[in-house]
């Protein structure tokens, strides 16, 4: 596991080495969604802000999951200083 934390919705959200990103549902921990990150990035961190959004940081740049499910991705390309975010 390389990281993990909590929304809104008490949904529990787990990065997992070359496997991308879990989301699971209390109290059963069943797999709700399973993310896999674009162009293989390795997840290094997470975090849920106040109005859904969950920020992944990775080793491609920052992936963003809107409280919808969509994903979109932010590089270089969009100006970060680096595409290792953590």
């Amino acid at each position: 596991i390389a990281a993990i934390t909590s929304d809104k919705q008490h949904r529990i959200w787990v990065a997992v080495q070359g496997e991308g990103l879990y989301r699971l549902s209390l109290p059963d921990l069943q797999i709700e969604q399973h993310y896999l990150m674009p162009n293989r990035a390795g997840v290094l961190a997470l975090l849920c802000d106040r109005v859904g959004n969950m920020w992944v940081g990775t080793d491609n740049g920052i992936r963003l999951i809107n409280p919808t499910g969509e994903l979109l991705s932010l590089g270089v390309e969009n100006e970060l200083p680096s595409s290792y975010i953590r």
